[in-house]
């Protein structure tokens, strides 16, 4: 029998990581029919899915339009980040603060896969595709067993634009502190403070938590373990949706490449920015891959259930 699904948070003040340049959500969300704990801090609204003795803190991400890509002058670019296009995200939704870590990992599937073990905070990583999709299915079972008013919700991976705008969280430079690359390779005073990647990881992944958010309150958005999203790969961004939806082609999805983002422990400053995108094979467990969950309303659901801004 799995545990049953419930924690009260401790007081929103009382949390650690707090930061004065919160986001300015004027849209209040419900509190989540899964969540066991629900607050506001100074980075905006948290809730927490919790599972036994362990809590995985989901950030509610507000609806709104950014621009998608980079720009031809940003240090590092690829061709493929372009062209820079309009997204305009419609619906808030539900985003782990962090890459998934193995403590739930391991809570969720009864196994742990990472080859850097040693602290259940490290992220999860050898986590393949369709690893991930196998979670968020064991996931949702487990909501809908023990948590019947949360049937209506479903674990999921972020679509690429829900991604890079959760990322960049209100900005257009290359990483979401507002700064520049100062150099492709080699050491990058400006994304230290945001990223593990290989100038300072020492060859392994961290802890999460251990640098700087964005304005929503994300961490490790760059560095540290790739993110799979749930897009087909395209070379290029001629004809992507433009309402922040997975940018999936009819037919037989198998064999196609996915696309990752935000980079790794492994790789360079210039592969390590808010626009940076890369692929993979739905099968591949490399000791760089991860995923960060999102819930969302399920279509098995009402869409009253989630409201949308305004």
């Amino acid at each position: 029998m799995a545990k049953a699904l419930g924690l009260l948070l401790p007081p929103a003040q009382e949390r650690k990581g707090m930061s004065a340049r919160g986001s300015n959500i004027s849209f209040i969300p419900p509190c989540p029919s899964w969540a066991g704990g629900y607050g506001r801090d100074g980075f905006g609204y948290f809730a927490e899915l919790v599972w036994g003795d362990l809590a995985y803190v989901m950030r509610f991400i507000p609806a709104g339009v950014f621009m998608m890509g980079s720009p031809g002058r940003e240090l590092g670019r690829f061709s493929d980040e372009g062209p820079l296009h309009r997204v305009v995200i419609e619906e808030g939704f539900w985003l782990g603060e962090t890459p998934l870590t193995q403590g739930f990992y391991q809570a969720i599937t009864k196994n742990n896969p990472s080859h850097f073990k040693g602290d259940s905070q490290r992220p999860a990583e050898k986590v393949s595709w369709e690893d991930s999709q196998t979670f968020c299915q064991m996931l949702d079972k487990m909501l809908q067993e023990n948590l019947p008013d949360a049937a209506d919700w479903q674990a999921r991976l972020p679509s690429e634009a829900e991604w890079e705008y959760a990322c960049r969280a209100g900005t257009r430079t290359a990483l979401y502190n507002e700064k520049e690359l100062t150099s492709e390779r080699g050491s990058c005073p400006n994304l230290d403070e945001l990223a593990w990647y290989d100038a300072n990881s020492d060859g392994t992944t961290h802890p999460v938590k251990q640098k700087a958010a964005n304005q929503f309150g994300l961490y490790d958005m760059l560095g540290n373990v790739w993110e799979w999203c749930e897009d087909d790969w395209h070379g290029d961004y001629q004809n992507a949706p433009a309402d922040g939806s997975a940018w999936v082609e009819p037919g037989d999805r198998q064999g196609r490449f996915r696309v990752l983002r935000g980079g790794s422990w492994l790789d360079y400053a210039r592969r390590c920015r808010s626009a940076h995108r890369r692929r993979n094979v739905t099968g591949n467990r490399d000791d760089i891959l991860g995923f960060r969950l999102v819930l969302a309303p399920s279509l098995r659901g009402n869409p009253e259930d989630f409201h949308k801004p305004g």
